[in-house]
């Protein structure tokens, strides 16, 4: 490209200050230089040399009798020529005889003034710009002296300056995107006059342009496109060095990207050369400068044609990290963050994660899939898809079920774990009235709006599946969740065969509709001072229970579902129905304690203060066995209601308690059912009362009176079980053919009396 040269001629000052030394050091003169820049000698009689520009400043002479500077000559005005010569040897001094004092610590100006009072030339100086305790030369007579780039520090009083302006060509120093349609550019140096202020100097064939100079080494361009070429022509400095005609192309980007807006998409950890590559699946475009991963940053952009362009990540592209903290081949955790302190994106894998040999990558199977699911990523088959579509991507994935609906300032909100913007063809759908969805931000696309302010249930059509009926979550208040279960004291024994439990607190809730767990929380009882000992679960965000539900709330380090107590010693509970708490214990101790369940505002939803006692009196060693509400529906307060559990794995984590009854719909009759009988292999025997609060004793006679066997020796009943007899004997011997009387004794605590019943077993070989 043609460069055209647009040279200036600017005659100098006749007279020019061409050096000064306004705060000497101790022990030396302070000076100002003059120059005659002109091809003619000069008498300076009655020319003047003052400071500020202040009514009161007194006139200050150079001479009041002719003296004349020769073309080209230097004069230096002291206020003491001995000192002057003693510090710097001989030459052309002349003292001023009211040589005037100069501000050392705050701004001050320099001006000159021929003998009609026209002001020949000036500068201005400000210690935090100059540098105190030298002399200043001046680069180029050219260039107005009261531009401080046309200084620097030298010392030559009385001869030509070592100072020289700058030879080579202005350059951008930098581009920043301040909006998606702004961008700054930034000068290496001050533009001279005729560049300040040329807006036909910045030119777009795809854009409109508005041009505003901000500084003088400083333009902001707002464009109407944001991707678009921008021109910068016929641009110079103030030493008149022009910059090349320039071509650049702006990727316009946003400086704060949010959450899932840039996704991890390939892990290659540990290969020959490793790197972490990163997606952008939006229709948007990024500056990565100064994104982080795990506290290390991605490289500087990189300079091109004596510039540097924010590094963008464009739609639909990939950037890699090479370089990392220390990560773990078991379980780590991997970060990007924004230099703001925003996270964008972040896995922790573990040791149940499968990421096949080091010499092959893990990719990201969907951009709509959470990146924290273990099934959302794939070993590649062979080797890597660096910096390319990955060999697994799904294009798009199944629409995502919503983690929570819930009423939030009179309006319904839909919360999805991934962004997800409605297309066209999504229906939704509350209390199966069709409803709009409200224009749905897309920086924030993981949350829509319906403007409606109630409703029971929500349902999502697309044109591939139907999703719901969903709940529509309420706040939860004061008695909506109910403590149901308490484990206080879970069975620990290491050489038991038996997994270990953890301690949990269940809730139920009572409530017609579901109710969110956002924020919940338990805590002790306030001490004298107010002051309560809070422990927060790991995660409680976009949690609700459905109405009649369960949620039991456990504490456990581990992260991994089949890692924790809970899953190992019941296995039956679903991970959907708990919430982890981050510790080893919930600090229920074994002789009680006051239980607080508290909501994100403070408010007390419901607490207990549990006893030992309520387990059934003949519960002698509790451990291992949880307490549980007979019926889940009353207080949780009430002594009576509250009894040792009857499941087999000591507990009902979030499901229905083994005592569960509720008056007038879960009420058993008392009654024995042995089948088959008459018998000859082996017979069921079941046992049901009316109350579940019942320890079981069943013993078998024969018809003479003899105790021949124990099949249960206090079993908890709950609400009826079974047992077996094969027709033998404890001591593993037949028994012979005929009738036998088996004797149950029902051992009741407050809630219910002791009770004997006998049956008639037939034994028929």
């Amino acid at each position: 490209m043609a460069v055209l040269l647009l040279l200036l001629f600017i005659l100098p000052p006749p007279i020019a200050i061409t050096e000064f030394n306004f705060d000497p050091v101790e022990g030396r003169p302070g000076y100002v230089e003059l120059q005659n820049t002109t091809g003619q000698a000069i008498n300076l009689k009655n020319w003047r040399l003052q400071r500020r520009q202040t009514s009161s400043e007194t006139n200050r002479f150079i001479s009041t009798i002719d003296l004349i500077l020769d073309p080209g000559a230097f004069l230096v005005l002291v206020a003491d020529v001995q000192a002057m010569r003693d510090a710097h040897g001989d030459g052309l001094y002349h003292v001023m005889t009211r040589y005037p004092t100069f501000n050392r610590t705050t701004a001050d100006e320099l001006r000159l003034f021929d003998a009609s009072g026209t002001r020949i030339d000036s500068l201005q100086y400000h210690p935090s710009v100059w540098i105190r305790g030298t002399s200043h030369e001046r680069r180029s007579v050219m260039v107005d002296a009261t531009y401080s780039e046309n200084w620097e520090p030298g010392l030559s009083p009385g001869r030509t300056n070592h100072a020289r302006p700058p030879t080579t060509p202005l350059r951008i120093e930098a581009i920043g995107i301040k909006e998606p349609d702004q961008v700054a550019i930034r000068f290496s140096r001050r533009m001279d006059d005729s560049s300040i202020g040329c807006e036909p100097c910045f030119q777009s064939a795809e854009a409109g342009l508005m041009v505003e100079f901000r500084e003088p080494n400083l333009v902001v361009i707002t464009a109407s496109a944001s991707e678009f070429n921008l021109e910068v022509i016929r641009l110079s400095d103030l030493f008149g060095n022009a910059l090349p005609d320039t071509l650049i192309p702006i990727h316009a980007a946003y400086v704060r990207p949010e959450r899932h807006h840039i996704l991890l998409n390939e892990l290659f950890l540990w290969g020959s050369q490793p790197f972490i590559e990163i997606f952008n699946p939006t229709h948007h475009t990024f500056d990565m400068s100064g994104l982080s991963l795990n506290g290390r940053a991605l490289p500087k952009p990189e300079v091109l044609t004596g510039f540097h362009i924010p590094a963008p990540l464009r739609p639909q592209s990939y950037a890699e990290f090479t370089s990392w903290a220390t990560l773990t081949k078991t379980s780590s955790g991997i970060g990007i963050r924004h230099p703001n302190g925003t996270l964008i994106d972040t896995l922790r894998y573990g040791s149940h994660w499968v990421f096949g040999s080091e010499s092959v990558s893990l990719e990201r199977r969907s951009p709509d899939g959470l990146t924290n699911d273990p099934t959302n990523w794939r070993p590649h088959p062979s080797s890597h898809s660096r910096l390319a579509q990955n060999h697994h991507h799904q294009a798009v994935s199944e629409f995502p079920h919503p983690d929570i609906v819930d009423l939030f300032e009179n309006r319904i909100r839909i919360r999805f774990p991934t962004f997800r913007v409605p297309e066209p063809s999504v229906r939704v759908y509350v209390d199966d009235v069709l409803i709009p969805v409200l224009p749905v931000n897309w920086m924030q696309a993981d949350t829509w709006y319906l403007d409606i302010p109630n409703g029971n249930a929500l349902t999502i059509e697309t044109s591939a599946q139907v999703i719901g009926p969903v709940p529509i979550s309420r706040p939860s208040t004061f008695g909506a969740l109910l403590i149901n279960e308490i484990l206080y004291q879970p069975h620990s024994h290491r050489y038991s065969g038996k997994p270990d439990q953890p301690q949990f607190v269940e809730l139920f809730n009572s409530m017609p509709f579901a109710v969110s767990i956002e924020g919940i929380h338990i805590t002790d009882e306030p001490d004298k001072n107010g002051s309560v000992s809070r422990m927060m679960p790991a995660r409680s965000a976009r949690r609700w229970i459905p109405s009649g539900g369960y949620l039991a709330m456990y504490a456990d380090t581990a992260m991994a579902w089949s890692d924790t107590r809970m899953a190992r010693a019941f296995p039956e509970t679903i991970e959907s129905g708990t919430m982890r708490f981050q510790r080893s214990t919930l600090s229920l101790t074994q002789s009680g304690k006051v239980i607080r369940v508290v909501d994100v505002d403070g408010l007390v939803i419901d607490s207990v203060r549990y006893s030992p006692t309520w387990h059934h009196p003949e519960r002698v060693e509790p451990a291992g066995y949880s307490m549980e509400k007979i019926d889940p529906t009353l207080e949780s307060h009430i002594k009576a209601n509250w009894t040792t559990s009857a499941s087999d794995f000591g507990a009902t984590p979030a499901a229905p308690n083994s005592v569960l009854r509720i008056p007038d719909q879960t009420m058993n009759s008392a009654k024995i059912i042995a089948d088959p009988n008459p018998f000859s292999g082996l017979q069921s025997i079941h046992v049901s009362a009316d109350e579940p609060d019942y320890l079981v004793r069943l013993r078998i006679y024969d018809r003479y009176g003899r105790l021949i066997r124990i099949l249960s020796e206090n079993d908890p009943l709950g609400n009826g079980r079974y047992w077996w007899w094969n027709g033998l004997r404890d001591d593993g011997q037949k028994t012979p053919i005929g009738i036998y009387v088996l004797v149950a004794d029902l051992v009741g605590s407050s809630r219910a009396k002791n009770q004997q019943w006998r049956h008639i077993l037939v034994l028929a070989r």
